[in-house]
């Protein structure tokens, strides 16, 4: 679940109005050390697939997103990130920025678009398994 930035998301059935004697650090202390601890937590597959199906649909899809579907697809060779950035015309990389944060947001563009079963780790860089689009739309 590391490519996902929000959290998982469950329905409640009732909460009780009533019951104000809430200590909200407590309550994030709690949260923390579950977050902390993760054998306390006994989330099955089952369990995590439906929290990922859930929240996704509140996954937002940046205008970034939109530029990598439109110059990238899947292929069988990988490239690092940052050779995949230096191919993009300039204008394109105007918009990312310059240097890692450029490359850092293309990659996280690259997770959410490909997803990370597209991205391996080789001689300490990611690569990814994309090249660009030869008919782009």
């Amino acid at each position: 679940m590391k490519t996902y930035t929000r959290w998982a998301i469950f329905r409640i059935s009732d909460i009780d109005k009533a019951y104000n004697d809430i200590d909200i650090n407590q309550v994030w202390s709690e949260a923390f050390h579950y977050a902390e601890d993760s054998e306390e937590v006994l989330f099955t597959e089952e369990i995590k697939e439906f929290c990922i199906q859930l929240s996704s649909k509140h996954q937002l899809k940046t205008e970034l997103d939109e530029i990598v579907i439109q110059w990238f697809e899947v292929c069988d060779e990988g490239s690092p990130t940052y050779d995949l950035y230096e191919q993009l015309p300039d204008d394109i990389k105007k918009l990312l920025g310059f240097g890692q944060g450029a490359v850092s947001k293309l990659g996280k563009s690259f997770t959410r678009v490909f997803g990370s079963n597209n991205r391996y780790a080789s001689g300490g860089y990611n690569k990814w398994r994309l090249r660009f689009k030869s008919n782009r739309s």
